[in-house]
């Protein structure tokens, strides 16, 4: 039953004899109606807070709801991405492992295609570098052959030439000097040599004795024998012989060795011309003195400067 306040403060009793006071029960029932409306007000204010709270609460359940919607998609999806990503992870795995493999294959053929290509290269540079060594050794037997060739032949060029010094030293000292070099003054002034010999038949008439000239060696009127050990001494300054030489050879004996025959004016000069060409041509090969100790110097063996140079046969003594 709804009471409200003003109902109270309305409410009227039947009147009895000796019944409650008056004023008591109008003054109870407008403190009553006070009361109550006190009351009314604050089942209002609760009723209204009540209303809220039910409202708040029913946010809160959408909110509940919608939160264990959402967690309940939270939880499926990640369990959804947790079985995704152990697939992702279980393929690239086994992608990983296919692709090392495959690198390592790779890499294994590679380093054997290199260690191949490195052992083919090593045994061309070997076989190129002993083959170079072989050229090398070679031409260093070829160096030796020649070498010993071409000291073979310095040798015997070093015999021949002591020889031919030996011949040209020995042919000098028959040689008459005073005549050669009257022979080669004349001929330094001008003239042929046939030209002069001519002259020096014209110049001795047919008055002077014909002597036999021998074709092949100088004739006894040129040629003066001279002992080696008392050879001539020349003047260092000109090449000339000193005058104890000149009187020496003055003083020399000839010996004149005629032939049976007498050869004729013509063949008397052919024989002074080649004899006087011949004593012109042992001028030129010999024309100086050569001094025994100088030649025993060049003979000596030079043996205390062997190994001493820098050249290249040197080196293999």
């Amino acid at each position: 039953m709804n009471i409200t306040p003003l109902e109270i403060r309305q409410k009227t009793f039947e009147k009895h004899f000796r019944g409650y006071d008056k004023d008591e029960v109008t003054s109870f029932l407008a403190t009553l109606s006070k009361e109550w409306e006190k009351l009314m007000d604050e089942k209002k204010e609760l009723q209204i807070k009540l209303d809220n709270a039910e409202k708040e609460a029913s946010k809160l359940k959408e909110v509940e709801s919608s939160l264990y919607r959402t967690l309940k998609a939270a939880e499926d999806t990640g369990a959804s991405i947790i079985e995704q990503a152990t697939a992702t992870g279980d393929q690239i795995l086994k992608e990983s492992q296919t692709d090392a493999a495959l690198i390592q294959s790779d890499a294994k053929q590679r380093s054997q295609n290199m260690i191949e290509v490195a052992e083919n290269k090593a045994k061309e540079i070997m076989s190129n570098l002993k083959r170079d060594l072989e050229e090398l050794i070679g031409n260093y037997e070829n160096l030796v052959q020649q070498r010993k060739k071409l000291i073979s032949n310095l040798k015997d060029l070093a015999s021949t030439t002591f020889s031919s010094v030996d011949d040209a030293e020995k042919a000098f000292h028959l040689i008459d000097i005073k005549s050669h070099t009257e022979l080669l003054e004349d001929l330094s002034e001008g003239g042929s040599l046939e030209k002069l010999v001519e002259e020096k038949f014209q110049e001795a008439g047919a008055g002077i004795q014909q002597e036999p000239v021998d074709t092949g060696n100088p004739t006894s009127s040129d040629v003066i024998i001279i002992d080696h050990t008392n050879k001539p001494e020349y003047d260092k300054n000109n090449g000339n012989q000193t005058e104890d030489d000149k009187k020496r050879v003055k003083e020399e004996p000839t010996s004149d060795t005629h032939l049976s025959d007498e050869p004729t004016a013509e063949e008397e000069k052919e024989a002074a011309i080649k004899e006087a060409e011949k004593q012109f041509k042992v001028h030129e090969s010999k024309p100086s003195y050569f001094d025994e100790r100088s030649r025993s110097a060049m003979t000596r063996p030079s043996t205390e400067k062997k190994n001493q140079s820098g050249s290249f046969f040197d080196q293999f003594e």
